[in-house]
């Protein structure tokens, strides 16, 4: 992990490849999540959870998220948006089949919103947004792609609003808040330049 949190993730690749060598059971998913947020290599992340799924089981979890969660991210990262949305769903559909709908986390939401976004289907992406926005009301990665969507139907002034208003949570801190966030940015996670200067 240090050298993960270092970017040298070639140099840090070897050491969780021989752990799964000698412990695959225990390794294949943590190696399939580094692969996922840390060095981005997302075709390796998906062949890594499919592994982990035949070890583990199909609804595993990882540094608090499914598998599926993560699949989805990949292949989001792979603009195969399609997939993306199945993955998605898929994740979200398994949490409220096991625990209910208030413990769906508001990052499977978010990203199901942006794939339905990068699908051009900005209806189904507001509300996936909305429904982040529900657990997370300041979060401003949601407002801010929800603002792309409202402009892209034609809801100029709403869009600009919500974009305002993004930019102010932005600015207070209310963004992606995963604990691995500090070292690496998650996938459409907002930057400071995206909101220009007052």
């Amino acid at each position: 992990m240090p050298l993960f949190k270092m970017r040298k993730y070639e140099a840090g690749l070897p050491h969780l490849d021989r752990a799964v060598e000698l412990d695959s059971a225990k390794y294949i998913d943590y190696r399939a999540f580094m692969k996922c947020i840390i060095s981005k290599s997302y075709t390796d992340a998906i062949a890594d959870f499919k592994k982990a799924k035949r070890i583990k089981g199909a609804n595993g979890y990882v540094m608090d998220h499914s598998y599926d969660f993560y699949m989805g991210l990949s292949y989001l990262q792979l603009n195969k948006f399609d997939s993306a949305v199945n993955y998605f769903e898929k994740s979200i559909d398994n949490v409220r089949k096991q625990n209910g709908e208030s413990w769906v986390h508001y990052l499977d939401l978010f990203y199901l919103g942006v794939a339905y976004m990068e699908i051009e289907n900005h209806s189904k992406a507001i509300t996936q947004f909305d429904k982040s926005l529900a657990i997370y009301s300041t979060f401003s990665d949601a407002e801010y792609y929800k603002s792309i969507s409202l402009a892209t139907l034609g809801k100029q002034n709403e869009a600009e609003a919500l974009f305002k208003k993004a930019r102010n949570d932005f600015r207070k801190g209310y963004n992606i808040n995963e604990d691995h966030a500090f070292y690496e940015k998650y996938p459409y996670q907002l930057f400071d330049w995206y909101f220009p200067k007052d």
